[in-house]
Parts: C-alpha cells; sequence; structure tokens
C-alpha cells in the first residue's frame, strides 16, 4: 500500500482548469484589453463606447456632471449637467439607446443657460448648489432646487408675489460694502421675467468684513444697473423687489474686486476653494466657512511658502487637505485655518485634467495619482504629520508609470487634449487618442484605443453616470463606455504582444504552445510566433471560434466545448530556439485570454 497524502498537503483544489493566471510581466504591449472586471486573473478585450446623444453637432463636451440636490421637499434628486457649445444642458441620459432624430433628442435635452465661454469645465457640489466654472467666465451657481442659474455674488431671482408693480425682464448686481468701501465684483443675476409681480431675490452672504450689502437692477430689458436697496447686515438671506423702474436713478459703478476664475474648484472644510487662475496664477482663492464668493483681494499665494513661483496648475481634495499642484512642487492647505505647507514631493504637476483620486487596494497605498512634471505618473501617498507648523511630512511620489517609459513621454511632449478619472479599479489617463489604463488590483498597465477602419471614439473628457463611464467627444456626442463589441458597427482589433520569453543559453526544442481562453460565440484570432527574433520566419496561424465551438479545420481537431467556458487551443511549431515571443490578435468578437503554457525539450549531446 502506498503512503497515505493528506488533503492540507494539496488543499484539495483542482488545480488543472480555472482559474489560469498569467502575469502582466510577460506582455510587451496590451491593446483594447483590459484585466477581467471580477478578478485579474486574465485578460478580457474590452467592450466599445456606444454612442448615446449628441447635444450640438460638432460642438465640443466641455463638462457632464452628475449632480445631486434637495428639492424644496426635501427630497433627493439627481440631474446630468451637460456643458457644450457654450450652452448648459440638462440631459437625460439612456444608456441602452442611441437618440439620433431631433424629436427625440429635444425631449431628452434642456436648455438651461445659454451664453458662456468654450472650454472645459470645472464642477463642485457646495452648499446644496452646483458651482461651475471654466477659467474664462464668473463662476455659475446652478441651483437646482429652483432650476435657476446665476453668477457668484449675485442674487438669485425668482417669481414673487402677485399683484405687483414690476412688469418687464430684469437682472440684478449686489455690490459688498467694507471699511474700505464698497467693492464691486462683477457678477450678474439670472434674467426674471415677471408681469404685475415682485421679485424674490435669494441673497448670498458676503466675505470677512462686509457690513453692508447693496443690490442694483436694470430698467426692463437694459443693461445700466441702478441701486434699488441697501441692506445694512451681512445676514439676510432673502428680500422682494417692487421699486418700479421710474425711481431707479443711481447707477453701479466700475468693478473695483473682480472675481477670480479659477479653472478648478474644490470643496474641504465647509469652503470652496478656486486655483489656477490666468490672472494670478500662483494664488489660490477661498470662502469663508459656508460662504458662496470669492474675495478677489484676500487669497492664498502659494508661491510665498517655498522657492517656487511657478503657476498653479490644481487645486484637488485629499487627506482632508486642499492639494495645490504647482510647476514645480505640491502643498497642502488646511481648511481649518488656510495655513499652507510644502510638502517634499519635489516634483510639479504637468497638467490638472491629469489628476484623479484614487483608493487603496491591497499594497496600493491610494491617494491622488497625476500626470507629473517628468512625464510619468504618480501617486501621491503618505500621511501629513500635524501640527504642520513643527512637523516634518511623510508624503511621497510613487512613480507608477515604469512599464509604459517607452511611449508615455513621447505621447505627453506635444499632447493637445488630456483627461482622466477613476473607474472600476482603474485609473484611465486619456492623452489624445490613447487610453493608458492602470489597474489598482496588481498595478498593471494596459492601453486602449477604439479605432475601427472608418470610425475612431477619442474622448475629450470623462464622468460617471448612473454608476457607469461616459466620455464627452469633441463632436457634441455622448458615449457610454465598455458597451458593445462593436464600435459604430465596425470591428475594433484588439491584440497581446508578449516579451522575449522561454530565454536560455542553450537551444530547446519547442514542440507547441498551448493557449488558455474564454470566448464569446463568434470570434477571429490570429496567433503570430517568432523564435529568436526571426520575423522572416514568423509562423502564423488563423482560427475562429463558430456559437462557442472549436473550428474543426484548425489542426484538424474536431471536438466541441461548452461557450463561455475556458478551454486551450494549441499552437505547433516544433523548432529549436533559445527564445520566442508572440502576438495574438482578435479581429472579430471578443474573448478573455487567460494563460499560455510552452510545451518542448532540453536539446543535449548524447556521448
Amino acid at each position: 500500500m502506498g503512503d497515505k497524502l493528506s488533503v492540507n498537503q494539496f488543499k484539495g483544489i483542482k488545480n488543472d482548469s480555472n482559474p489560469k493566471q498569467i502575469g502582466f510581466d510577460y506582455f510587451k504591449d496590451i491593446v483594447n484589453f483590459n484585466f477581467e472586471t471580477t478578478s485579474t486573473l486574465g485578460l478580457e478585450k474590452i467592450l466599445c463606447p456606444k454612442q448615446n446623444i449628441q447635444i450640438l453637432e460638432d460642438e465640443e463636451i466641455d463638462g457632464i456632471y452628475e449632480y445631486r440636490f434637495l428639492d424644496l421637499n426635501n427630497i433627493l434628486r439627481t440631474k446630468i449637467i451637460v456643458v457644450c457649445g457654450g450652452n448648459i444642458y440638462e440631459v437625460k441620459l439612456n444608456n441602452n439607446l442611441t437618440i439620433t432624430n431631433d424629436t427625440e433628442r429635444q425631449a431628452n435635452i434642456k436648455l438651461i443657460y445659454s451664453g458662456i465661454a468654450k472650454g472645459k469645465c470645472s464642477f463642485a457640489t457646495y452648499q446644496d448648489k452646483l458651482f461651475i466654472s471654466n477659467g474664462k467666465d464668473n463662476i455659475f451657481v446652478y441651483y437646482g432646487a429652483y432650476d435657476q442659474i446665476s453668477q457668484m455674488g449675485s442674487p438669485l431671482a425668482l417669481k414673487g408675489q402677485n399683484n405687483g408693480f414690476l412688469t418687464g425682464t430684469y437682472k440684478y448686481q449686489m455690490t459688498y460694502v467694507t471699511d474700505g468701501g464698497e467693492e464691486i465684483v462683477g457678477s450678474i443675476s439670472n434674467a426674471i421675467i415677471v408681469n404685475n409681480q415682485s421679485v424674490l431675490l435669494k441673497l448670498p452672504l458676503g466675505y470677512d468684513g462686509v457690513k453692508q450689502r447693496k443690490l442694483y437692477r436694470t430698467k426692463d430689458g437694459g443693461n445700466i444697473f441702478y441701486l434699488i436697496d441697501t441692506i445694512n447686515d451681512n445676514s439676510t438671506m432673502e428680500i422682494y423687489d417692487n421699486l418700479i423702474d421710474a425711481f431707479l436713478t443711481e447707477q453701479i459703478g466700475k468693478v473695483n474686486n473682480e472675481l477670480p476664475k479659477p479653472y478648478f474648484l474644490s470643496v474641504a472644510g465647509n469652503k470652496l476653494f478656486g486655483g489656477k487662475v490666468d490672472k494670478f496664477p500662483t494664488q489660490v482663492f477661498v470662502t469663508d466657512v459656508f460662504g458662496e464668493v470669492f474675495d478677489g483681494a484676500n487669497f492664498i499665494d502659494v508661491s510665498n511658502f517655498g522657492n517656487d513661483n511657478t503657476p498653479v496648475e490644481v487645486v484637488a481634495e485629499d487627506f482632508n487637505k486642499i492639494v495645490v499642484g504647482t510647476g514645480k512642487n505640491i502643498f497642502f492647505i488646511n481648511p481649518a485655518d488656510n495655513s499652507v505647507v510644502l510638502t517634499r514631493a519635489n516634483i510639479g504637476v504637468l497638467d490638472g485634467y491629469g489628476v484623479a483620486k484614487c483608493p487603496s487596494f491591497n499594497n496600493f497605498a491610494g491617494g491622488l495619482m497625476f500626470v507629473s512634471t517628468e512625464h510619468d505618473v504618480r501617486l501621491m501617498s503618505g500621511l501629513q504629520a500635524l501640527p504642520v507648523s513643527t512637523s516634518i511630512d511623510n508624503v511621497s511620489t510613487v512613480n507608477y508609470a515604469q512599464n509604459i517609459q517607452g511611449t508615455l513621454p513621447n505621447d505627453l511632449k506635444g499632447y493637445g487634449n488630456i483627461a482622466s478619472i477613476f473607474y472600476d479599479y482603474k485609473f484611465m489617463l486619456q492623452v489624445d487618442n490613447i487610453r493608458y489604463v492602470f489597474d489598482i488590483r496588481n498595478s498593471a498597465w494596459t492601453t486602449q484605443r477604439i479605432k475601427t477602419e472608418n470610425y475612431e471614439s477619442v474622448p475629450k473628457l470623462f464622468a460617471t453616470i448612473n454608476n457607469l463611464l461616459v466620455n464627452g467627444q469633441n463632436d457634441g456626442w455622448i458615449e457610454t463606455e465598455y458597451m458593445d463589441i462593436k464600435y459604430k458597427d465596425e470591428e475594433c482589433p484588439a491584440y497581446l504582444e508578449s516579451i522575449d520569453i522561454n530565454a536560455q543559453t542553450e537551444f530547446t526544442f519547442v514542440e507547441k504552445m498551448y493557449f488558455w481562453f474564454t470566448t464569446n460565440e463568434n470570434n477571429n484570432m490570429k496567433i503570430d510566433v517568432v523564435c529568436d527574433g526571426n520575423i522572416l520566419y514568423a509562423q502564423k496561424k488563423e482560427f475562429n471560434m463558430l456559437d462557442g465551438a472549436f473550428n474543426e479545420d484548425y489542426l484538424e481537431t474536431d471536438y466541441t466545448r461548452n461557450k463561455y467556458d475556458m478551454d486551450y487551443r494549441i499552437f505547433n511549431i516544433y523548432k529549436p530556439c533559445r527564445f520566442l515571443k508572440y502576438k495574438l490578435m482578435v479581429t472579430e468578437g471578443n474573448i478573455m485570454f487567460e494563460n499560455f503554457e510552452i510545451s518542448g525539450q532540453q536539446i543535449s549531446n548524447k556521448e
């Protein structure tokens, strides 16, 4: 009788079938594959985006945001806000439907505001309102409960009581009086149309030091603002206007405390922060606690806190702090007291649109991933020590781009557009038409390029809507990512290319390779194998899968299998070589590539 084998020696696990696993370091290129959604055990050919709705023909999408707010009945609501072609829209997205005709389009798109400058937008939900900034206009404030947009620092105008004295179209401005005099910020309210009514004005509170607020209004249909009231406090939240045009005589003065126009907004410590301002490149602006107006004369100049006079590139939030990235370094602002500390990152941020907040996963620490001025991708991690005035922080930036350094720096040298987001365990960095995808579960990179024979998807920006990833295109289309095997009814090729493998100093007689994968119903694939780098004598095979069954013409093998099950295919080689590499191309359909194996014998002389 043989020796007994205890179950704990092999754990009772059947290990000759699912799951297989292959290390990402075996690959030179992974194009249009992602690591499996449910695990990282295999590589799955990605699904293509599906066109959803075109906002404006041939106009760029400048922003997409899922805005949640409480309505007037204190019920949580959600609206999808899209900025396109100088307009702000509310859009209804049906991820399973492509809207092509004008009737459906008009039923799903609602214009909220028009006449803004074109360019990418930053969004921040603060005080139940949506703040929208593009670096060119005054910050727009969307009051979801009232479905109206005003500008930062100006009132929200609503229809008031009936039997009033006002009939016409009116706009408002508000100024702020401090010990230094009247400060005119230059923002304008929404237009309100009334007919024998008064106007109800929702008033923002002024910044620190404001003693009075003055209200100005146009005459019916006019553009000149006249004084209508002086509010002798900084606490009144609403007021009614019922003053007829005939009593309007005192005009507003010139702007003397212009509102900053930041490209980026962020929220921390019940304050709103804004940065990257063309006129004030090294400054960050901040409201008071629960305040909603920037004071242009009160700012944080991060260049005063280090030997760094490079422009601010991004304002973001992490560590419960505001993170400010410049062209040379990274700073923290503590929202509790607006104190600033220069971190030991010792590297700058290349582009604020290449920054995304990532969670931790196993050995991946989590933090802000960003494109650095060294043309790589880094993770800012570590816990800043407190108090900041006496302690040295241990914040570091770790380079995670070693495996894409062969292509990423060149792509970044002359890029036209950059976008980033974290979604489904992946940090995604779009550089023009190439997407670099970093999976935090195994710290591995893949790349994507959705290009068919006649079409190409080139996202300008990303957003998550209804827990799905969407992108905005330069032609006004919004697409939902990872929805269809084909893009616009055309196949999108994908391939895996290995590095040189099975390397050794002596020749091995390689008999065959086994490729393990799971397929969809119909697939066409090609495999090229190159031995010893001799591409002139590359071995090539094509095969397909029909209804989940192996093609019986391939290598004269005849058997069937259940579709969606894992199985392997044999690639016969039968030649001596010291190393080899392969390229697997999927030209039709969808597969999950699980593993490969090499079968061969060591060559030796018999003496």
